[in-house]
């Protein structure tokens, strides 16, 4: 379901999380660019928290995140069990610790296959040390550094890792 661009803003994105508690069906759900704040992703743990929940994806990128709201999206983490992707590629507000954190619970997850957080703000430091946790998990985490998209998936164990990988 894409919803891309609707200006649903916080009201209307915690509407949608409590809907979609009780979703059977939707596996993939398109938020991009809704002028969503942190407390529109509140509720967000109520669409994943369902064991049953199908949803696999999640794209919420270009809204206005910023530090509390990964906190919601990590509780929201937390609960699920099925959710294998979330974009958030464009939230330009992210700073680089809740770059960082949201990066690691993403990579504890257990089927997180892709994180997207291309244009949030993260040292080179935090970067090398994201890739290297991606790497034991298999799962790609996609960050952008001085405008070059970075790729933190590869399986080699060998000391050209911790250098840059171009997002293919």
């Amino acid at each position: 379901l894409d919803l891309s661009y609707n200006a649903a803003r916080d009201a209307g994105a915690k509407e949608l999380w409590c809907a979609m508690a009780v979703n059977k069906r939707l596996e993939e759900l398109v938020l991009r660019g809704n002028f969503i704040r942190d407390e529109g992703f509140e509720e967000m743990h109520r669409a994943l928290s369902p064991e049953d929940s199908p949803l696999l994806k999640i794209d919420a990128g270009g809204n206005l995140l910023e530090w509390p709201g990964v906190r919601h999206i990590a509780k929201a983490l937390h609960t699920s069990r099925m959710l294998e992707e979330l974009g958030l590629s464009g939230c330009s507000r992210l700073a680089s610790d809740a770059v960082h954190r949201l990066s690691v619970v993403a990579l504890e997850h257990p089927r997180m296959r892709r994180l997207d957080l291309r244009g949030a703000h993260i040292s080179r430091t935090a970067v090398v040390r994201l890739r290297r946790r991606a790497r034991r998990r298999h799962c790609e985490i996609a960050l952008a550094i001085d405008n070059v998209t970075v790729l933190s998936t590869d399986d080699s164990d060998d000391d050209e890792a911790d250098q840059p990988v171009l997002w293919e």
